[in-house]
């Protein structure tokens, strides 16, 4: 048999292997370059796919994410400018109630709380006016959300805030039905009968405690006294209890300032004329809560506020003295939008403004009444200030209240459940997309030592046949 040199070439099956190992050396390679075990559509075509897709939702996420922490951003401005704000009122506050002790203060030291008073009102339009982001106002109106009414309506519904509403709503119709109207707390079929007259007095120096929504106070009247000197005295303290008297033809009346059942008015002899009142000490008496329906649903009532919430919408209005019957509100665009996730999730809240002559309540009066010449400064209606400033504390806190929880439970939940999402997101891409370091990196090394074998094989064949090819010369 002769020995042939002819047939398959090794060389050419090792230079093929060669070439394999330095195609998968080098993908090995670009992958630790890179990163990644997806560098192109070939590398995996199926796989490519699902990048892609994951790219784009990963892009939405993240254009949400960003919206929602700048929503954030926003209202921690507006919280920041509503607790100063909340501060200044409790100062006007105390204010308030020191001068209703009126006995015990100077004409300089009144003038000197209403200066501060004025100062302080000042300070919150001021900041109202200045509390801004990237430009927008937050606390001047321009953010609440826009309510229209007509003829009667417009005189028996007042004060109308809309908290939040659909995102995507342009109009909604609210039919209030006011079943019964408010009243107040009154002594009116109670009676003081042993005051009944002008000129009936005191028979002994009384003192008594007097307790209303806003507090007790004590009063002691001189011996002596007639109707209209006890009158003065109790409304003297109206300030602190929120309880006016006021003569009648048979007795002296007390009545609370305010309406509901949280206005109350109790009244206890300490010591003196135990006949004052007629059948001994009066024990709570309360008003009454107007009974109102919002399009067939009971609303929350205190006294002639209203709040209902259904169908996306929070709302709040007042009502006019003995307002009764059917009316309507509606409801337009307005308030802040923002998008808190991927697509057209979004959520609105009104912020209502809260310069001095928006904060209070018709019928009970509003923040820039306690102003210096305004009919509820400290020279003026002091009683009135206080009823004033009270609704005003609880106003704004309502408002910080409202604007807290949407942040807490729209924003910050969106933020967090965004930031999870996220992350899921970026791991199921990462697991088709990134390259195994460790991997790789044994992929790397194993070829090497392949190309290193397959190399010194190639050395070792062409030796052997140039010595074959030696030999038959």
């Amino acid at each position: 048999m002769g020995l042939s040199i002819n047939g398959q070439s090794p060389e050419l099956s090792l230079l093929n292997i060669i070439s394999k190992l330095s195609v998968q050396q080098s993908v090995a390679m670009e992958r630790l370059a890179t990163a990644k075990r997806v560098n192109r559509a070939s590398d995996d075509p199926g796989g490519s796919i699902a990048i892609a897709l994951f790219n784009s939702e990963l892009a939405g996420v993240d254009a949400a994410l960003g919206n929602a922490e700048r929503a954030d951003a926003m209202l921690n401005v507006a919280d920041g400018a509503i607790t100063q704000i909340s501060s200044l009122l409790t100062d006007i506050q105390s204010l308030v109630t020191q001068s209703a002790g009126s006995s015990t203060l100077t004409e300089a030291e009144r003038a000197a709380n209403q200066a501060q008073i004025d100062s302080a009102i000042e300070a919150i339009d001021r900041i109202v006016g200045t509390t801004t982001f990237n430009g927008q106002r937050l606390l001047d109106g321009s953010m609440a959300i826009g309510t229209a009414m007509t003829g009667a309506d417009a005189a028996k519904i007042r004060d109308v805030k809309v908290y939040t509403r659909p995102a995507d709503a342009t109009s909604f119709s609210l039919a209030v039905n006011v079943a019964s109207a408010a009243t107040k707390a009154s002594t009116a079929a109670t009676g003081w009968v042993n005051m009944g007259g002008a000129n009936t007095t005191l028979s002994a120096e009384t003192t008594l405690s007097i307790t209303g929504k806003l507090g007790s106070a004590s009063v002691t009247i001189a011996a002596g006294a007639d109707q209209s000197a006890v009158i003065t005295a109790i409304n003297d303290v109206t300030a602190l209890t929120g309880v006016t008297a006021t003569a009648s033809s048979t007795a002296i009346r007390l009545e609370s300032q305010d309406y509901g059942s949280d206005a109350t008015i109790s009244v206890s002899v300490l010591s003196g004329d135990e006949d004052f009142v007629s059948g001994g000490d009066i024990a709570k008496i309360e008003g009454t809560d107007a009974i109102v329906t919002v399009n067939g649903a009971a609303a929350a009532v205190d006294g002639r506020k209203v709040y209902w919430s259904g169908n996306g919408y929070s709302v709040s209005f007042t009502l006019a003295d003995n307002t009764t019957g059917s009316r309507t509100i509606q409801i337009a665009g307005g308030g802040a939008t923002f998008q808190l996730g991927p697509g057209s999730t979004r959520s609105t809240i009104g912020i209502n403004g809260l310069y001095s002559w928006m904060l209070g309540e018709a019928g009970v009066g509003y923040l820039s009444e306690l102003k210096s010449g305004g009919s509820k400064d400290l020279n003026h209606d002091v009683a009135g200030a206080a009823s004033v400033i009270a609704k005003v504390v609880s106003q704004v806190a309502g408002t910080a209240a409202r604007i807290g929880g949407f942040q807490t439970y729209e924003v910050q939940s969106a933020v967090n459940t965004l930031t999870k999402t996220r992350e899921g997101l970026a791991n199921a891409r990462s697991v088709i997309e990134d390259a195994d370091y460790a991997a790789e990196t044994a992929n790397l090394n194993r070829y090497r030592t392949l190309m290193d074998a397959a190399t010194s094989l190639l050395g070792i064949v062409t030796e052997q046949r140039r010595d074959l090819l030696s030999l038959l010369q």
